[in-house]
């Protein structure tokens, strides 16, 4: 924390859950960045501990006010550093859940705060748990799938967990605010309509507004400063195998993201939550402990001589993309570079790893739509500058920075047996492939008839659709790089490369799955695969091999193989694709 007016409101659920024994300890980390926030939050926690001996403890305030009468260029340096709060960790042991709430949390469900702390204590397997959030790009997504929302733009996942349609559509985050608000002012009952009902696995970034954390992991946790929310929620879990969760009846509301406060300012968001923060705490009662969903299913990996169990990336919506006249496939080489401050290019001796378009011998799975070409969260820029240009370069930009998605489309037009790639804002100008007088080449849209632009070849790899395959995860990033170098391959060479972008997100996805127990002792195995519909390990009888699909075929664990009920056949292996055999493999299971 933190900022005065946000604290005039979340200091009320923090005092109540205080009270009714929600939590043991409560710590103010000052991350404030003017004197009078300083002060509010001095003040605050001595007339806290006063209420709550030996409970309310503030940690950075000396340090804070030192920096903060230094001046604001000193406290510009400490923005997007957190390694404050991180180091702050090591107090912590392997028996604590550490809740990190922001300090724009305007909502708490203080009833149901210890039986989420209760289901963090439980499930161990998750990284971060993250309470179900309104005004969160990651939970709005679930809420819209749940009923709670109607509007269509959430249909759309935040793609690798950034941002998402709230950020780039703030109008919709303020009617959830508005919505919520009303809802609970008119009865503190309705905040059953916000539940999910259910626990949510995934795998990908989210925006961390509250989540719960495990003492255990205090040793990860703390070596973090720049980056956090990739961090805790992507690199750290995507190293370890382990998922990230939804707690779905636990629910807070967060107020604000940067983009959004204007428009969340001229409809005066705050002034709800202020008013439904006088209204919860005027009602009698409203100090009991409530129970919430606590079920969750077990999840692991699977592998075969260290090679995981995946669904195939180069299938679907993943295709490959060729151009006719050089017989190149499109694709990405990633150059890292030293991060500099200022026109001086002073050092840091921190590296980012940057992805620039070529033209390779080598297939790379790129997500095709019929309005964009993507991987990951970067999508083919198709407008330009320069509205006189004949033609203008094409690279790589964020997805949902201020709704690029809505504005950098293009139209896929069948040519012949191929296509052409031509932008949709820029009627007339097809993608080609370019060499420079200095032999550089480029990717460019140019202004051309039809007949003289280049054609592509996009193959969405249809006979492996949904397939299970073996792939290997490379993980060789030096200490030095602040985004990811992982990504996947496998031995099979008909099967393309699973090469994404460097952006700071989950980089390689659909290799973790869950693991749902029968009382017969079967398993139902169920891919972890965040925006797609529940996938579960299937067979495909006529390809003679295992896929995903929305059947729930029962397996058994022998030993370390693992048999299908239904035709008593165990998992094997033929060229890195998984079927089924009479003897099967071994199989290590981490759960």
């Amino acid at each position: 924390m933190g900022r005065e007016d946000n604290l005039v409101i979340l200091l009320k659920y923090i005092e109540r859950a205080l009270e009714i024994k929600a939590i043991d300890h409560y710590w103010m980390i000052d991350m404030t960045r003017c004197l009078s926030d300083h002060e509010y939050i001095a003040t605050e926690q001595a007339r806290l501990d006063k209420l709550y001996p030996g409970r309310v403890h503030l940690y950075n305030s000396a340090e804070r006010k030192k920096l903060i009468q230094q001046g604001d260029e000193a406290v510009k340096q400490t923005i997007g550093k957190w390694g404050t709060f991180y180091k702050f960790l090591k107090r912590f042991n392997d028996n604590d859940i550490i809740a990190k709430c922001d300090d724009d949390t305007l909502f708490i469900d203080v009833e149901t705060l210890a039986d989420a702390y209760e289901f963090r204590w439980l499930n161990k397997q998750p990284y971060l748990i993250h309470a179900n959030c309104i005004n969160n790009g990651i939970t709005a997504y679930y809420q819209k799938q749940k009923g709670i929302w109607k509007d269509k733009r959430l249909d759309l996942y935040p793609t690798c967990g950034l941002t998402g349609p709230l950020f780039s559509h703030p109008e919709i985050a303020c009617d959830h605010h508005k919505k919520f608000t009303n809802d609970l002012i008119q009865s503190a009952d309705n905040i059953e309509k916000y539940k999910l009902g259910e626990n949510k696995y995934f795998c990908q970034r989210v925006s961390i507004n509250f989540i719960f954390m495990l003492g255990s992991d205090r040793h990860t946790l703390m070596k973090i400063d720049e980056q956090d929310e990739y961090e805790t929620s992507s690199k750290i879990p995507q190293k370890l195998d382990r998922p990230n969760m939804i707690v779905g009846d636990f629910t807070v509301a967060h107020h604000t993201y940067g983009v959004q406060e204007p428009v969340m300012e001229e409809l005066k968001t705050y002034d709800q939550y202020l008013k439904l923060s006088n209204t919860v705490f005027g009602r009698d009662g409203f100090n009991k402990q409530k129970q919430i969903t606590k079920t969750f299913n077990t999840v692991g990996v699977i592998k075969h001589k260290g090679k995981y169990m995946s669904r195939y990336w180069g299938a679907g919506d993943r295709k490959t993309i060729k151009n006719n006249r050089t017989g190149k496939f499109l694709c990405l080489d990633h150059i890292s570079r030293e991060r500099t401050i200022g026109p001086k290019k002073i050092s840091t001796g921190k590296h980012l790893t940057k992805s620039a378009l070529i033209g390779s011998d080598e297939p790379m799975a790129w997500y095709v739509h019929d309005d964009m070409i993507r991987t990951g969260a970067e999508i083919l820029k198709t407008t330009s500058h320069n509205p006189d240009a004949t033609r203008f370069g094409s690279h790589l930009i964020n997805i949902f920075y201020r709704g690029n998605y809505t504005k950098e489309q293009l139209k896929l037009v069948k040519y012949g047996k191929d296509w052409l790639i031509e932008s949709k804002p820029c009627p007339g100008y097809y993608l080609s492939h370019i060499v420079h007088t200095n032999g550089k080449e480029a990717f460019m849209f140019v202004k051309s008839s039809a007949e003289d632009a280049d054609s592509w070849v996009i193959d969405d790899n249809q006979d492996r659709a949904d397939s299970i395959v073996a792939q290997i995860i490379e993980r060789d990033t030096p200490d030095n790089i602040d985004n990811d170098h992982t990504y996947g391959t496998c031995d099979n060479e008909d099967l393309i490369l699973n090469n994404m972008t460097r952006g700071f997100y989950w980089m390689v996805t659909e290799y973790i799955w869950e693991f749902e127990q029968h009382k017969n002792g079967n398993v139902v195995i169920k891919l972890i695969a965040d925006d797609k519909q529940p996938m579960y390990l299937d067979v495909d009888h006529k390809r003679g091999i295992l896929i995903t699909g929305d059947k729930k075929m029962q397996w058994k664990r022998d030993g370390k193989k693992i048999q299908h009920v239904n035709t008593k056949k165990y998992i094997d292996i033929k060229n890195e694709v998984y079927t089924l055999s009479d003897t099967g493999v071994p199989l290590n299971i981490s759960k």
